[in-house]
């Protein structure tokens, strides 16, 4: 999406890359409908922070601002620690 022009962008993307976005939406779904599974909470944590970790690139480290960091932040050491 191009926030600045409103529109929808389009993409190629590889097998990997839509696996991964597929298993975050579905994480974020199950967690939706279960959010004191800690098995979903997992799930759902690892599916963002992989997600996030490939779109930025494996080599360098995810920015303060990220969703999924903000998100482990929240989730807290012991949950990070799991994931």
């Amino acid at each position: 999406m191009d926030e600045a022009k409103r529109q929808c962008t389009a993409r190629i993307c590889t097998p990997d890359d839509v696996a991964r976005a597929i298993a975050l939406r579905r994480a974020r779904d199950a967690y939706a409908l279960a959010p004191n599974e800690p098995l979903v909470k997992f799930l759902c944590l690892a599916a963002a922070l992989e997600a996030a970790a490939y779109e930025n690139g494996l080599d360098r480290p995810l920015d303060e601002k990220n969703p999924a960091v903000i998100e482990a932040k929240q989730a807290g050491v012991k949950a990070i620690e799991e994931v």
